[in-house]
């Protein structure tokens, strides 16, 4: 038909696939388990040292907001030199053991959240859950943009410290990690107070 334009997508990557589809599950995980709370309940910590689920959703969102900046100039400079390629991609062991350690569940130990990362409350409910889907949609959007780049080869400066680089690649993935460890936290405040469905 005239006139009439299909805009096809190119396929992601593995990589880039693999932590797209970690994104669309942990929106779900956070609707699924986390929908039915009013904003008292999911402002609600069961002892003063711990978060609540908001501040632990608040968390990963301050996080992720943390890296934008830095995927999006390490995207940039990607597209800027077609730094390109189709993978699969190899990471360094330091690189592999940070993710391994992000996505132990449960945490071999506590650490404290860096100052940049840390979630500000209260929250409402309706806010925090929009809030995180927003985000997710977010990571997805720039993993999609980064499609096709070198993701092992670009790197990205880390919000924390500035000195420490991260494959590109691999920033898509600790975040992944990352979030599936707090949520695996949120789910445990959810269990520890006795909140049903």
């Amino acid at each position: 038909m005239e006139g009439y334009r299909v805009d096809i997508q190119p396929a992601l990557t593995p990589d880039l696939q693999y932590v797209c589809d970690e994104f669309v599950l942990a929106r779900n995980r956070v609707e699924a388990g986390f929908g039915h709370l009013d904003d008292n309940l999911i402002n609600r910590s069961p002892a003063p040292n711990r978060w609540s689920i908001a501040l632990c959703l608040e968390h990963l969102c301050v996080t992720a907001e943390a890296y934008f900046p830095e995927i999006d100039a390490a995207t940039a400079r990607a597209a800027a030199g077609n730094i390109r390629a189709t993978g699969p991609f190899r990471y360094s062991l330091l690189s592999r053991l940070m993710e391994s350690h992000l996505g132990t569940i449960p945490p071999k130990f506590k650490s404290n959240a860096p100052a940049v990362f840390q979630p500000v409350a209260p929250h409402g409910a309706d806010e925090i859950r929009a809030r995180f889907a927003h985000i997710q949609d977010e990571l997805i959007g720039r993993a999609r943009r980064a499609n096709g780049f070198d993701l092992q080869r670009v790197k990205m400066q880390s919000p924390v410290a500035r000195l420490v680089r991260l494959p590109l690649g691999m920033a898509f993935r600790t975040l992944a990690a990352h979030q599936r460890r707090h949520l695996w936290q949120a789910e445990q405040v959810l269990r520890d107070l006795a909140i049903g469905p």
